[in-house]
């Protein structure tokens, strides 16, 4: 995925300042067969992978329109980390799988693979600097990884339940991990021990009636400049089973780990924020929400409750990706259908 031309250097003030969401409008579509788990842009701008429930990646040329999938996973694909520069990306799988792939030619193929977690792996997260790779899920256990001879480098152990999402702090210097009942650790460089704890516990619900459990934040980002982390997922409700919880966001103030902003849905929505970026400006949040009333594309100003935007979507959102140049998003759904939105 070497860009001779990096579109995300071309995110000048003065073209970031042109970036209006109330103005997103599709301009692309693409239709696959079966319903994605997770998408990611290539550093060039000029491709799109999409983790698919058939367990392939599928390749998107945005230029064409070409399609080809990509085998190696044995289960769906959840996570992808995609260094600034180099020929190699890596992606995770249900298959506690980390597989590096290398795109030397047509098509990247599988350079090596790592059994690296005992059941799902549910998120992935590359360092700033490339160098260190982040994979959690299910064994309940972070471990980090070198990107460039693939050996395990560190294992933070601590929660107690499924780890949903990871993200790296912009410096560097710390990793941030949560997990299904609300639970957000941050490991601190160079040992990658417990620093602190960061409290979500308000996105965790459990019935009793069903003995269901749901909540979590489902996806995690860092504000550009640090200042500010935010979680997407589960911010209100109570039968998990039934799906009767409300899609959100919490901004937390990183320095002090206090909570600044609950980020809402719109109206009693039901469902969850599968996925969430943070723009490079640090003007807006977006979020996608899928679930039993949830298939809405959200904008939020991190210091508003209620959003300034709001995209009804044909069908439940499944993922979210910001393309390096900024202007476009590209929204999975669950119907199969992959839409990039032009914002202005």
């Amino acid at each position: 995925m070497n860009a001779d031309e990096n579109a995300a250097d071309a995110l000048t003030p003065e073209v970031s300042q042109q970036v209006d969401p109330t103005r997103a409008r599709v301009v692309q579509e693409f239709q696959q067969t079966r319903a994605p788990g997770y998408c990611h842009f290539d550093n060039a701008g000029r491709l799109l992978f999409v983790g698919s429930e058939d367990n392939t990646i599928q390749q998107w040329n945005l230029a064409t329109g070409e399609c080809n999938a990509l085998n190696g996973h044995s289960s769906w694909v959840r996570g992808f980390a995609v260094p600034r520069s180099g020929e190699t990306f890596v992606s995770s799988g249900y298959d506690g799988d980390l597989i590096w792939w290398v795109r030397d030619s047509s098509l990247p193929h599988v350079a090596n693979r790592i059994h690296a977690h005992k059941g799902w792996i549910r998120s992935c997260a590359i360092s700033p600097d490339g160098r260190l790779l982040a994979s959690g899920g299910n064994d309940r256990i972070v471990r980090l990884w070198s990107m460039s001879d693939r050996t395990l480098v560190a294992e933070a152990a601590g929660h107690q339940h499924d780890i949903c999402s990871l993200a790296f702090h912009p410096e560097g210097n710390h990793l941030v991990s949560s997990d299904s009942h609300g639970v957000v650790k941050v490991w601190g460089d160079p040992n990658w021990q417990l620093t602190r704890e960061l409290d979500a516990s308000s996105t965790y619900f459990y019935s009793k009636s069903n003995r269901g459990v749901s909540g979590g934040l489902r996806s995690l980002a860092f504000s550009s400049d640090g200042r500010l982390l935010i979680g997407a997922g589960v911010v209100g409700g109570g039968d998990p089973l039934g799906q009767a919880v409300n899609p959100g966001a919490i901004v937390f103030d990183w320095t002090s780990g206090e909570k600044k902003t609950l980020l809402r849905a719109r109206g009693n929505e039901l469902g969850v924020a599968w996925g969430m970026i943070c723009h490079p400006t640090d003007n807006f949040v977006a979020a996608v929400s899928g679930g039993l009333s949830a298939k809405h594309l959200y904008f939020w100003k991190t210091s508003d409750e209620q959003p300034f935007h709001v995209v009804d979507l044909p069908s439940p959102g499944r993922c979210i990706a910001l393309h390096p140049d900024g202007w476009r998003l590209s929204v999975a759904l669950h119907d199969g259908k992959i839409q990039i939105y032009l914002l202005g």
